[in-house]
């Protein structure tokens, strides 16, 4: 879906992350932020949530400390 919006912004892959999230698809979001770094999209106090979010969800504690 993303690859699909003609201009990708920050704003626009953090609502996708956020559906990640509500959609409880912790490991799909989590390689969404990895795309993210690839497409040089900048990660503000959103992705970070969203970030910390899916590491709860994943019990991934030590990954979320790093982040």
């Amino acid at each position: 879906m993303f690859d699909e919006i003609p201009v990708k912004n920050t704003v626009c892959a953090n609502a996708l992350l956020s559906g990640y999230g509500e959609a409880n698809q912790w490991v799909e979001g989590l390689e969404f932020v990895r795309k993210m770094r690839a497409l040089n999209l900048k990660c503000d106090h959103f992705t970070l949530s969203a970030m910390l979010r899916a590491c709860a969800g994943l019990s991934a504690i030590e990954l979320g400390r790093v982040l």
